[in-house]
């Protein structure tokens, strides 16, 4: 009986504590009883794993066994099997994932601007496609394929819930190795889109989140859900209804996050602030302090842009001065007036004074 054992404790530093993660023999005997070799685990059907898995997962989760990698080291499930597995299992927290998704990044020599600049655009596909794999391996979803295509202007990307990648603009790919304002545009809409995936296959597949709560928020804005709303971005009011949905608000601080911790482990001291420019965070009184920061700017290092207007419902600058200032800046640079790290700023600074959908 249980109330036998109540007087037991485990010491600290004990022997005993490496023991609780082992398999005892009759543990193991019990896991192969469904083990599958792998010879036979590529002959079925991905219903019929799907449907494996759930007995294996459940095998586990009777023997509390809270260490798969150690139960994976005893070799008793086919390396694929393990995979699904470490998917199906609760995703870290958010900081966790903050942590790691932004460790990945910092550690992308590829992705930084300075090399990014002289990358091919396949090779620029090549390198996000690479980063998809790793960051959705830390949040414990399936990798979506990344893939450039066609978009109308003023469109960075968007996750196909049907199709299961993620798209780029195609144009803004090849202007991110130009246009430091592009690029880091690009290294957000892969964060950002990554995080609608995580929630996709939250809500329509298995929650891995270890929040339920967030996820009932996402289905409630996500298509087909009790909301059901996307949003008419034509018109001012229905991009505001737009960014207001929770699946939208998640994504952009995730991608926020993600892009200021790494910024902050950036090591050789060529951190670009994008996170801070992220301009969906400012209201509009931070626009307008960041657009009158601007112009100051422009006018000390000798770049005018000409008559510029203000963005009456969200302030700082309107579309259509944000892309003269941009222009402007990028001729300075073309043109050797500024230095790159001042063009950065500059650019940093535009974003914190313009609107903008990601």
């Amino acid at each position: 009986m249980i109330e036998e054992y109540e007087d037991i404790t485990l010491k600290e530093g004990s022997e005993q504590t490496d023991e609780l993660t082992r398999l005892s023999d009759s543990q193991q005997a019990y896991l192969k009883e469904v083990n599958v070799p792998s010879e036979d685990w590529t002959k079925m059907t991905d219903e019929q794993k799907s449907d494996h898995l759930d007995i294996v997962q459940a095998r586990i989760e009777e023997l509390k066994v809270d260490n798969l990698e150690k139960v994976s080291s005893t070799n008793l499930l086919s390396p694929e099997m393990i995979e699904d597995l470490k998917i199906r299992l609760e995703a870290p927290n958010d900081m966790v994932q903050i942590e790691q998704v932004s460790d990945v990044l910092a550690n992308c020599e590829e992705i930084r601007f300075e090399n990014w600049q002289h990358l091919e655009r396949s090779e620029k596909v090549d390198v996000l496609n690479q980063l998809e794999t790793k960051i959705a391996s830390i949040e414990h979803r399936p990798p979506c394929p990344i893939k450039d295509v066609k978009l109308k202007p003023g469109l960075w990307g968007g996750y196909n819930p049907v199709t299961k990648t993620i798209d780029i603009n195609r144009d803004y790919i090849d202007k991110s190795g130009k246009d430091y304002y592009f690029y880091s545009e690009i290294v957000d809409t892969l964060v950002h889109e990554g995080r609608h995936a995580y929630q996709d296959y939250n809500v329509n597949e298995r929650i891995v989140h270890p929040r339920h709560s967030e996820v009932e928020s996402w289905s409630d804005t996500m298509a087909g859900g009790k909301w059901g709303y996307w949003g008419d971005c034509s018109n001012e009011l229905g991009q505001r209804l737009y960014e207001q949905q929770s699946v939208e608000i998640d994504a952009r601080n995730f991608a926020a996050d993600v892009i200021s911790r790494m910024e902050d482990k950036i090591e050789d001291g060529s951190s670009h602030s994008m996170a801070k420019s992220i301009s969906f965070e400012g209201v509009n009184d931070s626009r307008d302090i960041a657009k009158s920061e601007l112009l100051s700017e422009l006018s000390s290092n000798h770049i005018y842009p000409g008559t510029v207007y203000t963005d009456n419902l969200w302030g700082g600058l309107d579309s259509f001065s944000g892309n003269r200032v941009r222009d402007a800046i990028n001729r300075a640079r073309d043109n050797g007036s500024i230095s790159d790290s001042t063009y950065k700023h500059l650019i940093d600074k535009l974003k914190q004074a313009c609107h903008h959908q990601a």
